[in-house]
């Protein structure tokens, strides 16, 4: 109270104690709205925070990398999602990882992400059901997504498949350093 995450900043890298103290802003507003602050820190989450992305910022902090983003990397395949979460990880984004439609929507809601990175085929429905879900709730509408499916999308269903800039990627033909590329886009 009286003060601004701001002047609290100012002073923590003013004092030589500090100076070098990892910060992580958590705040109603996106790093756009303090692009001064958001360059001398650590990582910036976006309220509503969930405990698991509030640790995954604090590790990377801690670790000396900055968190560049967060991630909701839908996809059933174990195999398949501990590699994108790896590699997306190792570029300083924060992966949550849903292996189901209704986790997904879940998580979705909790987590605001920067990027969804989502597969057609999941165990309780379809990759389409998220999708006109989040468009239904309207939270989601406008985020970036990638489609990253072992089956082929047909231009007819794509349409209905978009969010905000939406790709089309085929495993099998694309292969998770290509996803990563997109994402990080």
């Amino acid at each position: 109270p009286g003060t601004t995450g701001a002047q609290v900043l100012a002073q923590l890298r003013g004092s030589a104690a500090t100076a070098s103290t990892p910060v992580v802003v958590v705040s109603g507003f996106g790093p756009e709205s303090d692009q001064a602050v958001a360059r001398s820190t650590e990582g910036w989450l976006t309220k509503p925070v969930t405990e698991q992305r509030l640790m995954q910022a604090l590790s990377f902090a801690l670790s000396g990398r900055e968190v560049r983003g967060s991630v909701l990397l839908v996809e059933d395949d174990e195999g398949v999602a501990e590699v994108l979460a790896t590699l997306l990880g190792e570029e300083g984004l924060a992966v949550v990882r849903a292996s189901a439609a209704s986790e997904a929507i879940l998580r979705g809601e909790e987590l605001h992400p920067d990027v969804i990175i989502l597969d057609m085929r999941l165990p309780d429905g379809d990759g389409g059901d998220v999708v006109a879900e989040f468009r239904r709730r309207g939270n989601l509408a406008d985020a970036p997504l990638v489609v990253y499916s072992a089956a082929e999308i047909d231009t007819a269903r794509r349409d209905d498949l978009k969010l905000g800039t939406t790709v089309f990627l085929t495993k099998g033909r694309v292969s998770p350093e290509v996803v990563k590329d997109e994402v990080l886009a």
